[in-house]
């Protein structure tokens, strides 16, 4: 005995597999757009960090030394401002009476290049000279 279809069931499994195949080509482009999102969300944060501890080491190194000696070897000029560079970001530092000779405040700014801006990252701190 043969079994024979109606003719509107013809083509159903062929439906059925290309809106499959549909839903699985749109899933994955969702997931990729997640991926490269969360790939350049971790770049930025790297980037991020990498400059505040750039800044930090700096700070460290200027309160390693007294600040007479700071002074003297150029690394922080009171009313002036000192740069350079290291590992792609440029480092500026800043420094200023707050009150003559007894208080001073530096300022570590740290900038890199985004695809659209400039980025930056400071740490200012007060430091007591007596």
């Amino acid at each position: 005995m043969v079994i024979r279809r109606k003719h509107e069931e013809y083509g159903f499994v062929l439906i059925d597999a290309l809106i499959a195949i549909f839903l699985l080509t749109m899933s994955f482009a969702a997931l990729y757009g997640l991926t490269e999102g969360a790939i350049q969300n971790s770049r930025e944060a790297l980037a991020t960090t990498e400059a505040a501890n750039l800044a930090q080491n700096l700070m460290e190194q200027l309160s390693t030394q007294s600040w007479p000696d700071n002074f003297a070897e150029g690394k922080c000029i009171p009313g002036g401002k000192i740069q350079g560079s290291e590992n792609g970001f440029q480092w500026s530092i800043f420094s200023e009476w707050e009150l003559e000779n007894v208080l001073l405040k530096v300022t570590t700014q740290v900038s890199w290049p985004k695809k659209d801006h400039l980025s930056i990252y400071d740490i200012t701190t007060l430091y007591y000279l007596q």
